[in-house]
């Protein structure tokens, strides 16, 4: 049987340095850097003595013994990481509010990033205001992978879940969520010049964190919002669209572009959410795919 031992170290060593390469992202604390080095550097010191053992070998070594010996510390190293890093269900995550934990599957196509970055979680607080808490937030997958390869995110789509601080701790029946809607629907107008001032002030604030985090001058203001009324309602659920236009300017460039968004009132185990889902808006269809994939997501929650 003919067997490569040098493929075997090569396979090996890539797969341990991935997990060392992806260790800084996960939120256990077990396995430090150093430790997964160590363990990196005994697999190759391992692999390379077994590829003395094969080549020095005369016909009466047993080979299979060697690489059966090998190949299971290489099984082991794998299964003990996999137990320490494959802990964080990122597309059914749950999350604590008050007294309750509270499980909120992602929508397809998207898995729950703060769970693996603490600069997102650090760059998404930024965007949340004062009177709410930041409860997690949803990146797409490809976002999630560029995340991983310690890249910037592009973040052309991403959904925020917060919850109102002031309720935190209390809960919501039924049928005070049904007259909570009602008076939305009824006050839109009202709310649409809170919710315009609440942008304003929270991308003015998130200059200035988004500039600590990326030592970039940063400046970012939103300068229109055109509100697009309720467009889905369920038992549970209270949906509407904006469109909100921004500028920014930092010391590599300047421009514009305009997000359309969709701002959601949830009612999950009598704790009433507040879900925004953000898309970069280029053409018409992108705002239809972001009214399709909320509506979706909250007839889920039925």
């Amino acid at each position: 049987m003919e067997i490569n031992s040098q493929k075997l170290c090569v396979l090996g060593t890539r797969v341990i340095n991935q997990f060392f390469k992806y260790s800084e992202f996960s939120n256990t604390k077990s396995i430090s850097h150093t430790s997964l080095h160590t363990l990196a550097m005994q697999f190759h010191l391992s692999c390379e003595q077994c590829r003395t053992k094969v080549l020095a070998s005369t016909e009466n070594a047993d080979l299979t013994n060697i690489m059966h010996k090998n190949c299971s510390l290489f099984l082991l190293i794998i299964s003990v990481l996999t137990v320490q890093f494959v802990n964080a269900d990122t597309a059914n995550p749950t999350f604590s509010i008050g007294n309750r934990n509270i499980a909120i599957e992602a929508p397809p196509g998207f898995h729950e990033v703060t769970q693996l970055s603490d600069y997102d979680r650090k760059l998404m607080e930024s965007f949340t205001p004062d009177s709410q808490s930041l409860l997690g937030a949803f990146y797409t997958e490809a976002d999630i992978g560029r995340v991983l390869k310690n890249e910037d995110p592009y973040l052309e789509t991403y959904i925020l879940v917060k919850v109102l601080k002031s309720r935190e701790q209390s809960s919501m029946s039924k049928k005070e969520f049904n007259k909570f809607k009602l008076f939305a629907k009824n006050n839109f107008g009202k709310i649409t010049d809170i919710v315009a001032k609440n942008i304003s002030s929270i991308f003015e604030s998130a200059s200035k964190d988004i500039t600590e985090l990326s030592g970039l001058i940063q400046e970012i203001k939103a300068n229109q919002i055109v509100q697009l009324g309720v467009f889905n309602e369920t038992d549970n659920s209270l949906s509407s669209a904006m469109f909100t236009r921004y500028n920014y300017t930092n010391d590599i460039s300047d421009g514009s572009y305009v997000a359309a968004i969709t701002s959601t009132f949830l009612l999950v185990q009598d704790k009433m959410l507040s879900i925004d889902m953000y898309q970069l808006f280029e053409q018409p269809k992108d705002l239809v795919e972001l009214r399709s994939t909320t509506s979706s997501w909250m007839e889920g929650f039925e």
